[in-house]
């Protein structure tokens, strides 16, 4: 069973989301601020993490990405960020560079089928 880790602040997104993906087979966790996703990211190993581009402060993903690629066991792991704001998704891709890319970019609110695709996309 593939381990897919939702890091957002909107509990109500993080309940949505997670619902659908275990529906469909996959073992959920959740983090609602980046030090408790990065703390999830070492204990649970996810095939994918779901992150928020902006929770407290506009790049907090970017942070969470580029963390993840200083850990050669991290580095590895898709990444689909999400964004309700597409001038933030174009800052964010900026500035994470090529250092820290990311699989996928997905705009809030998101579409279920649309988030099912991208995500078993990411995974194949």
């Amino acid at each position: 069973m593939s381990k897919i880790l939702i890091i957002d602040d909107d509990l109500d997104i993080q309940e949505t989301m997670g619902s659908l993906l275990e529906s469909e087979g996959f073992q959920v966790h959740a983090a609602e601020t980046v030090e408790k996703g990065l703390e999830m990211i070492q204990a649970v190993s996810p095939d994918l993490v779901l992150l928020d581009m902006m929770m407290s402060y506009i790049l907090d993903g970017v942070d969470v990405r580029r963390t993840m690629m200083e850990d050669p066991l991290l580095k590895a792991v898709p990444v689909i960020m999400m964004t309700s704001a597409t001038v933030a998704r174009g800052e964010g891709a900026a500035a994470m560079g090529e250092d820290a890319p990311t699989t996928m970019w997905l705009s809030k609110p998101l579409n279920p089928d649309g988030l099912l695709t991208s995500v078993n996309q990411a995974m194949a």
